[in-house]
């Protein structure tokens, strides 16, 4: 495999990252992913992909935990409430998924109505 340059911007680093993801290269991906938090810890995108990262690792505690940061620095980001929803669905939080899913929904109202 190649060298990652040790340069990227946050949006290379992100798109590495989600090909590692694609390819089930984990590891790579959670990396880039931290490469990017230690430089903005609430870089909305970053944490929301590390959230996909800890979910197809099987730890969904930490997954959820993860794209609650992201949606609370990224708060109208569609993808991520799709994605806590679905989340909380299958922690068994039923609560929290509706919650989840009546944020974006009252979100998807407020831009139709404009």
């Amino acid at each position: 495999m190649k060298a990652v340059p040790q340069t990227l911007t946050f949006a290379q680093a992100l798109a590495l990252a989600d090909q590692h993801l694609a390819a089930g290269r984990l590891a790579e991906a959670e990396d880039l992913c931290r490469r990017v938090l230690a430089v903005d810890p609430a870089h909305a995108p970053a944490l929301h992909l590390l959230g996909i990262v800890a979910y197809r690792a099987g730890n969904l505690p930490v997954a959820v935990a993860l794209v609650k940061r992201a949606i609370a620095a990224e708060p109208t980001a569609a993808l991520y409430l799709c994605n806590m929803c679905e989340m909380c669905r299958l922690a068994g939080d039923l609560e929290g998924a509706l919650a989840a899913v009546s944020r974006r929904l009252r979100w998807r109202a407020t831009i139709r109505r404009r």
